[in-house]
């Protein structure tokens, strides 16, 4: 995703309407990741903000994103979803096939045993 410097910034006010930011090519400040990769936080301005809360600004895919700064605000994401493993719509689509949720569960978490009770 790219928008334009303003854009960014009007998205983030709308957000946090105190937010200071007075050149959103030199907003960006430090990005603490998770051992996976996914952003736990994000300096932006005078702020910091939660990966989930950028993700969810911005309508991103993933919490696990790369940020580049400049003329444009680029957004490159990897993945989709919040990283537990589970695809909601994967598990739903399998439902509709006839799977149960032990079948559902084994397939995305692989190596475990599930019983039911």
């Amino acid at each position: 995703m790219c928008l334009t410097a303003a854009d960014f910034a009007a998205k983030m006010k709308a957000y946090s309407p105190s937010i200071e930011i007075s050149d959103a090519a030199s907003c960006i400040g430090r990005i603490i990741r998770y051992e996976s990769g996914r952003v736990q936080s994000i300096e932006i301005g005078n702020e910091t903000f939660t990966g989930r809360e950028i993700r969810s600004i911005f309508r991103l895919n993933s919490t696990n994103f790369e940020i580049t700064a400049g003329e444009n605000i680029t957004f490159n994401t990897i993945g989709f979803g919040h990283g537990v493993g589970m695809s909601q719509e994967g598990a739903n689509a399998m439902a509709a096939g006839g799977s149960d949720y032990v079948e559902s569960l084994a397939h995305y978490y692989t190596g475990g045993t599930i019983s039911r009770q």
